[in-house]
């Protein structure tokens, strides 16, 4: 069932929005008048065809550790026995960016339309790389999705941590360096100038 966003009214003229699922718009409106709200724009959220599956991202939504903290949640939902198409739905909740909320309702509408879950995260390849989906999609297979994707944070943690430590190891050569060459310039510009000029003077000296 697809996804709509919505910005509508309450009965004191508050103006609210959110994300709901219908079948077309106008089951989405009608949904809205039953709430006592007044819909004043319903949109698709995969309304924008694109690469990404219908879902506009001009931005990736999730940072490294974002993913994987997400992926975590997620396994932990799922592992508890919890069914997928609920733990997507409690994360899109729980989501406070409205784009992760609209990534996770994209994910649940494919879901609901009977896409596997590897299936609908292929659908923003900007998101979940290949290897992700290759294991989530070997996760699904086996029946154990929710130990699959501990272990693939577990991973996604030890890639940033390697990471990190490589980003270190390439920083701190290029700090010193940098230092090196501001001593350097230091020197030429103040130092040996100074050190010429007392040279000079006591040459003077020498020679009267």
């Amino acid at each position: 069932m697809p996804a709509y966003r919505f910005e509508a009214l309450d009965a004191a003229g508050k103006a609210t929005s959110g994300l709901l699922e219908a079948d077309n718009a106008k089951a989405a409106r009608a949904q809205l008048r039953a709430q006592a709200l007044v819909p004043l724009d319903v949109k698709a959220v995969a309304a924008d065809t694109s690469k990404a599956g219908g879902f506009n991202l001009k931005r990736k939504v999730f940072s490294n550790t974002g993913l994987t903290v997400w992926t975590r949640q997620l396994a932990g939902l799922v592992g508890s026995g919890l069914p997928l198409e609920r733990a997507l739905t409690a994360l899109a909740d729980e989501a406070e960016d409205n784009r992760q909320r609209e990534l996770v309702a994209h994910l649940r509408s494919e879901v609901n339309a009977g896409s596997a879950f590897a299936r609908a995260l292929g659908t923003l390849p900007r998101e979940f790389d290949d290897v992700y989906r290759g294991v989530v999609a070997a996760g699904e297979a086996s029946g154990a999705l929710g130990p699959v994707l501990e272990r693939t944070a577990d991973d996604l943690e030890e890639r940033r941590a390697l990471r990190a430590k490589l980003i270190g190891a390439t920083l701190y050569p290029a700090i010193v360096s940098l230092i090196a060459v501001v001593i350097v310039v230091f020197l030429v510009t103040y130092v040996v100038p100074q050190v010429a000029s007392v040279f000079t003077s006591s040459s003077a000296r020498c020679r009267r």
